[in-house]
C-alpha cells in the first residue's frame, strides 16, 4: 500500500497538471466548450482530493495562485481587476485626438 506521503504528492502533481492544462486553454473568462470542460473536470478533482482530508483548500488554491501567476505573469485579483476595468469603459477618456484621420495624426508625430 502507498504511503500517505507518496498518495499526496500523486495527487498534487495531477493537480498541477490539470491547472496548468487549464489556463493553457484561457482563463475564467474564455465561454469555449473546451475550457468549461476542463474547468469542470478540475473542479470534480478539487472535490474529490478535499474528500480524501489529505489536502486542504488552502493549499491548493495556493498552487492555483501559483500558476496563474506563472501562466499570465498577474495574481488572479490582479487581472480580475485590470479585465473587469477594460470591460468597464475605454482607459482613453478624450477621444478628441482621434476626430483627426490617423494618416494625419501619424504625419503629424514625424
Amino acid at each position: 500500500m502507498q504511503s500517505t506521503r507518496k498518495i499526496k504528492s500523486d495527487l498534487l502533481t495531477h493537480f498541477r497538471y490539470l491547472v496548468t492544462e487549464l489556463y493553457g486553454s484561457g482563463d475564467g473568462f474564455s465561454t469555449t466548450t473546451e475550457w468549461r470542460q476542463k474547468d469542470q473536470h478540475l473542479q470534480g478533482y478539487i472535490d474529490a482530493i478535499i474528500v480524501t482530508g489529505l489536502i486542504d483548500a488552502a493549499e491548493l488554491q495556493s498552487i492555483i495562485d501559483e500558476i496563474h501567476l506563472d501562466t499570465f505573469g498577474e495574481s488572479r485579483l490582479d487581472r480580475r481587476r485590470r479585465l473587469k476595468s477594460l470591460e468597464q469603459g475605454s482607459a482613453i477618456d478624450d477621444w478628441r485626438s482621434f476626430e483627426t484621420p490617423a494618416f494625419e495624426r501619424v504625419r503629424k508625430g514625424k
